[in-house]
């Protein structure tokens, strides 16, 4: 499951220019906009396999690296799947 966002960072400077014979001041207000876009990606899980691993004693640390997920992404799959919380 792939998840893209559009955001738009903005971001306002005041600069001051001399100009002119005398020196006069001039603040000119200059806004900069920057598009740029954020992925995030949620790895799949067979959920057959993470509970087999679980049930052949694998700890959840060894079992998020081999799916390439996060700890919290395999103990929220685990408790979905009825295992008992690792912290009881």
């Amino acid at each position: 499951m792939e998840f893209e966002f559009r955001n738009l960072a903005v971001t306002s400077d005041r600069r001051t220019k001399k100009i002119g014979a005398r020196g006069r001041n001039l603040v000119e207000q200059t806004v900069i906009v920057k598009e740029f876009t954020a992925q995030w990606f949620r790895p799949e899980i067979d959920l057959c396999e993470l509970a087999k691993l679980r049930e052949d004693g694998w700890k959840v640390k060894d079992i998020a690296s081999h799916f390439g997920a996060s700890k919290t992404g395999v103990l929220d799959r685990l408790k979905a799947l009825g295992f008992p919380s690792t912290r009881a």
